[in-house]
């Protein structure tokens, strides 16, 4: 047996009490004179031995009851098992401190709840090693603590915005080197998505949930999602901003909807959301300047209110600039007739007069066929630019094998005059979003009459399909590059094609636009994302920040010359909009979101995820904690079949009653 709160057991010592009180109250025979006493002799041996007896078991009873009392206070209880006492050396406990656990439960908001449960279980495992692990305790959960270290950790943790799955924890315990099987308390609302990627154990862990369970029903309205249904953004245009709303209850909701367009309402709708689904719809505005436009989606929720704006930041364009290099003796794109359009500046040039200083500025460059070989240098002074930003259309004719090489891409082979009429868009590649108004099926595309097949290395080199035949041969290929994008055709729209698509105008334009991200820049906080930011290379060695409001952070980065990746995974920053500095130079401004997994406040019942637990493979016991349980009871009974203190009291009480019975009984 073992106790809940040992050092009550001190008042044991308080069974002195009823023995000093029995040999006070002890019964003095005076002796009296008489005449002839040899029957009162007998008579008075006789009741001095029942008197005795009768003390003793009143001594006896005191003692019990006054024990029985001290143990009902220690709260005692009896562990599983051997297995589970050697579990203690370490000890892993999981506080979900995300979004979801801001919501209220019986004392106090969940993760408050959260916190209080792991105080519990630290008392409970004073010689234990310890982890914590919360959702905003990146690298430091690994460090071993003692109880004292451990209790100031947990007190230290407060509501995050980033969110953990179970893998996500699985993940850090495989990195802690435990060699004995350890006990894990995860204390959290065991939200489902949070279980959805949890892969079979292969841990040597005791795993321990502790369920909190909010107050009320669970319900919630959310934007799921916001996007910019244009790929370029430019002044005075009107632009549609699509989102798409989320009714997480049994009940039919009015969601009001108003859209802020850098700090000023610019629209507002509203709409009827079924229960248990989802609507899509949007709203057009005017971009009304030339600099970045920071977005903000609202709706109104009283249940749940930490998802109930979404941010966008969109960056406007003032013009696009493309570059036609052509030779006059071949057929060539007719670009001047096909770009009519005052936001893109388009400049042609022959073989001859390429402006090889100014590539890196232009967004788009279109490589014409030719009878002759490219220009020395011109495939080098390519990729520099491409690296930079720039994209380029490769055309068959011209480019030699050692030129693609140079561009790392895959090589033409012979021409094939083989008509193929049977051209696929691929339109789930990132390339089309916002090309297509309507289904992309439905798109006719021409013959080709003459084509020049691509190797079958071009996905080795990188490279995705953006046309191809019924067959999945490619017939357009798009390869990421830096900054920028390289474009193999392997024909010409012109010279080797029976017609002209609708889909070529746009598939130029997207070209010139498209860098590998979308123009407007939207990420979600605790989710690994990572994207490439360009600046100028000045040649320090200072970081890339991230500041909001008056909070700086370092976020992940890697340095890449004039271009640094940026992992958002660990960002501890609010959901709004933050500003990318180096140099103390201002290099862009991001959009940051709640997780999504937070919006759906589905939790799974004991049974479901001890379901989900035994498939899994992991050993597990699952306690619960409502509005009517007891933190230390629920806790106690994890490491053992609890004791109910109610019974050690009704003992007491029990004999009291029989010590009561026997003091009153009349004394001989």
């Amino acid at each position: 047996m073992e106790f809940l709160n040992p050092a009550l057991l001190w008042g044991l010592l308080g069974v002195s009490i009823p023995i000093i009180i029995h040999l006070l109250q002890l019964k003095r025979y005076k002796t009296v004179f008489f005449s002839d006493i040899r029957f009162l002799k007998n008579v008075q041996k006789s009741a001095r031995k029942q008197q005795r007896v009768r003390h003793w078991l009143i001594l006896l009873l005191r003692i019990l009851a006054w024990s029985l009392l001290t143990l009902a206070f220690a709260l005692p209880f009896i562990p599983s098992g051997d297995q589970l006492s050697k579990q203690r050396s370490e000890v892993v406990i999981y506080v979900d401190n995300s979004p979801s656990m801001t919501r209220k439960a019986s004392t106090g908001p969940m993760w408050v709840v959260a916190l209080e449960a792991a105080d519990n279980i630290i008392d409970q495992n004073p010689n234990a090693t310890f982890h914590v692990i919360s959702a905003s305790s990146e690298g430091a959960d690994a460090i071993p603590l003692n109880a004292t270290a451990a209790r100031k950790a947990v007190r230290g943790i407060q509501p995050s915005k980033n969110s953990l799955t179970w893998q996500d924890v699985m993940r850090r315990i495989s990195t802690y080197g435990i060699t004995d099987t350890a006990q894990v308390y995860m204390l959290t609302d065991a939200q489902e998505v949070t279980l959805d990627d949890l892969d079979e154990s292969d841990l040597k862990i005791e795993l321990l949930p502790v369920l909190i369970q909010p107050v009320g029903r669970a319900a919630n309205l959310t934007i799921d999602s916001a996007w910019v249904n244009s790929p370029v953004i430019l002044p005075n245009q009107a632009l549609e901003l699509g989102y798409s709303l989320v009714n997480y209850g049994d009940e039919d909701s009015d969601v009001p909807t108003e859209l802020w367009v850098n700090g000023e309402l610019r629209g507002a709708k509203s709409h009827l959301v079924e229960a248990e689904s989802s609507l899509e719809s949007s709203i057009t505005f005017q971009v009304n300047s030339n600099h970045v436009q920071t977005i903000e989606l609202r709706i109104q929720d009283d249940a749940i209110n930490y998802d109930d704006s979404y941010f966008l930041t969109a960056n406007v364009r003032s013009e696009l600039s493309m570059l036609h290099i052509y030779d006059a003796s071949s057929a060539t794109l007719p670009l001047t007739e096909l770009i009519n359009d005052s936001a893109v500046v388009l400049e042609s040039v022959n073989y001859a007069q390429i402006p090889y200083g100014r590539l890196s500025n232009f967004d788009l460059i279109v490589l014409d066929r030719t009878r002759g070989a490219w220009p020395s240098g011109l495939a080098s002074g390519l990729n520099e630019a491409i690296e930079s930003g720039t994209s380029a259309l490769i055309l068959p004719f011209g480019p030699s094998e050692q030129d693609l090489s140079t561009l790392n891409i895959s090589k033409y082979g012979e021409a094939d005059t083989v008509n193929i009429s049977n051209i696929e868009v691929n339109y789930g590649d990132a390339f089309y979003y916002g090309v297509f108004y309507e289904d992309p099926k439905r798109i006719q595309l021409p013959t080709l009459d003459t084509h020049f097949p691509i190797a079958d290395d071009y996905r080795i080199q990188g490279g995705t399909n953006l046309l191809q035949s019924a067959s999945g041969s490619p017939s357009l290929v798009r390869y990421q590059r830096g900054f920028g994008q390289i474009y193999q055709w392997n024909a010409h729209p012109v010279a080797d094609q029976n017609g002209w698509s609708e889909l070529y105008v746009p598939l130029l334009y997207q070209m010139a636009i498209f860098k590998g991200q979308p123009q407007w820049y939207s990420f979600e906080l605790g989710t690994a994302t990572s994207f490439l930011i360009e600046h100028e290379e000045s040649g320090s060695d200072q970081v890339v920040m991230l500041k909001q409001d008056s909070v700086e952070v370092i976020p992940q980065q890697r340095s890449m010359g004039v271009r640094t990746e940026i992992n958002l995974y660990a960002t501890e920053l609010d959901p709004g909009f933050a500003i990318l500095w180096k140099d103390n130079t201002a290099i862009e401004t991001i959009a940051l979101n709640t997780s999504s997994a937070e919006s759906n406040p589905a939790l799974l019942t004991s049974d479901a995820l001890s379901g989900k637990l035994s498939e899994k493979g992991y050993e597990h016991t699952i306690s619960e904690i409502d509005n009517k349980s007891d933190i230390s009871k629920v806790l106690a009974s994890l490491q053992g079949e609890g004791q109910d203190s109610k019974w050690w009291i009704l003992a007491v009480v029990g004999v009291l009653l029989l010590e009561m019975i026997l003091w009153r009984q009349p004394k001989s």
